[in-house]
């Protein structure tokens, strides 16, 4: 679970290991909210790479989607809203949205099982 900065990839290539991307704006970094979404991940046993990047969450998460090689990503803007998005839906229309600030840690976190949940293709958690 720790961010990929300055990594060697070239612009457009992904990671080959299965993995769910996670990208947030620089000030979420190490943020309970990254931690709790990462948790959820885990738990279910998916793993996750975090990413830095630029922008709402619906494109941070879209983008997320389009680094992973499980084409799901899950997006964190610094207004602390967190998005799950799929490859292959439309950018503003992300699987699942949630405000952070009103949502539990418990809520947060089940946001990321859902992420895991989705590759896993079983069904999802309510938030």
């Amino acid at each position: 679970m720790t961010p990929q900065s300055g990594s060697q990839q070239l612009p457009g290539s992904f990671s080959m290991r299965p993995e769910v991307v996670v990208s947030y704006h620089k000030s979420m970094g190490g943020s309970r909210i990254l931690r709790e979404v990462a948790l959820g991940m885990e738990e279910e046993g998916i793993p996750c790479r975090l990413m830095e990047g630029e922008g709402d969450a619906d494109l941070l998460g879209r983008q997320a989607a389009e680094q992973s090689p499980l084409k799901v990503g899950v997006g964190l803007d610094r207004e602390g809203t967190i998005v799950l998005h799929h490859q292959r839906l439309h950018l503003r229309f992300p699987l699942f949205r949630l405000q952070a600030e009103v949502g539990s840690p418990e809520r947060v976190r089940g946001l990321g099982a859902n992420a895991a949940r989705l590759v896993k293709g079983i069904p999802f958690k309510d938030l």
